[in-house]
């Protein structure tokens, strides 16, 4: 009993935020001016940055995946770079004439 009233609480919770910020964005002058915005709350319940920076100093795995991402990201960006060139190229070859192959 004591789970299904938890779970109904955080459902209501969850809900009621969604719809203040239906409000905030589309009709502002609806809500008291308080509600208007999300400053009123600390920082920890309206924004990951806290724990973001928690996470950066305290735990070392995820710095190192973070590089990890950025460099896979990187070679996904020459791969498609890459690609684009060769098509332009071989499109140049085909059509005979010149295409500016450095202009994206």
């Amino acid at each position: 009993m004591v789970v299904l009233i938890t779970v109904g609480l955080i459902i209501a919770l969850v809900f009621l935020i969604i719809v203040i910020n239906k409000i905030q964005r589309h009709a502002p002058k609806y809500l008291p001016s308080i509600l208007r915005t999300w400053d009123f709350m600390p920082s920890f319940m309206r924004s990951l940055k806290p724990y973001d920076e928690w996470i950066e100093k305290y735990l070392f795995c995820f710095k190192f995946c973070q590089k990890v991402i950025v460099r896979k990201s990187s070679l996904m960006e020459a791969e498609k770079l890459e690609k684009k060139l060769e098509r332009r190229f071989t499109l140049a070859i085909e059509n005979k004439a010149y295409v500016d192959v450095f202009e994206f």
